[in-house]
């Protein structure tokens, strides 16, 4: 071997060793990201009795009905392959339901034209939790465009209840706020986790997600036995993700 292609084969072999070492430098560095997501979510509830219910349950889901709430906090992601991501994070979610009427006789039969009987009503039910997610994602399409399925499950712990009344007469708003007193809340609730989603990379250190997601719990609102209460949500999750 003459002494020109001695040098050009050991700085070939030196290149491709800085590019291994760079490149295993570069995967270490990469396996971890943190970020900030925001879901506005659709949320309502599901109705379950244990005991024969005389149309209370089928009354309920005639007056009450969905509203809007979301899912906000911080998300870490741990990168196992290059197809298989593990998530995680901090979540607090604002979940619930209303009742709204138009005809306030229909709530109050018996008053007929009192003049102290609202014209219409409105009821907005408040549930929050602090959640602890655990999410696995795996990518089905793996470039700089990312298309990904995930599951999982979230531990929610209840943080707290506000209901919000607005009762309207002669087109004036009338407005109260409380915390549902004497109700039996579960603490710790375990909500099942599904979605589709999307990250699109910008740069080495900034990523942003789109995922439509849904959420249903496992456990009841209450402790009641006799009726179960089981919340659930769609909504669209909006991310932002930064690595060193």
């Amino acid at each position: 071997m003459d002494t020109r292609r001695y040098f050009l084969t050991i700085a070939f072999l030196c290149l491709v060793s800085i590019g291994f070492s760079q490149t295993q430098r570069f995967n270490s560095a990469k396996r971890f990201s943190f970020g900030f997501s925001f879901s506005p979510d659709y949320t309502f509830r599901t109705l379950k009795s244990d005991v024969d219910d005389i149309g209370f349950i089928d009354m309920r889901n005639e007056m009450e009905s969905a509203r809007f709430g979301f899912t906000t906090g911080l998300t870490v992601k741990y990168r196992l392959s290059e197809r298989w991501i593990l998530e995680s994070g901090l979540q607090y979610a604002d979940r619930g339901d209303k009742m709204e009427t138009e005809d306030a006789d229909y709530v109050f039969p018996e008053n007929g034209d009192d003049p102290f009987v609202p014209d219409k009503t409105k009821t907005i039910n408040h549930y929050y939790f602090l959640g602890i997610p655990l999410k696995a994602n795996f990518y089905v399409v793996n470039k700089r465009t990312k298309v990904f399925l995930s599951a999982g499950i979230s531990t929610d712990f209840f943080s707290g209840s506000k209901t919000k009344q607005i009762y309207t007469y002669n087109g004036k708003d009338e407005v109260s706020t409380f915390s549902e007193e004497g109700v039996d809340f579960n603490t710790v609730n375990f909500v099942g986790l599904a979605g589709l989603g999307v990250d699109y990379r910008i740069n080495e250190k900034l990523e942003l997600r789109f995922e439509p997601i849904v959420r249903y719990s496992f456990s009841s609102l209450t402790t009641y036995s006799d009726l179960k209460t089981y919340l659930y949500s769609a909504g669209i999750n909006f991310a932002i993700y930064f690595q060193k």
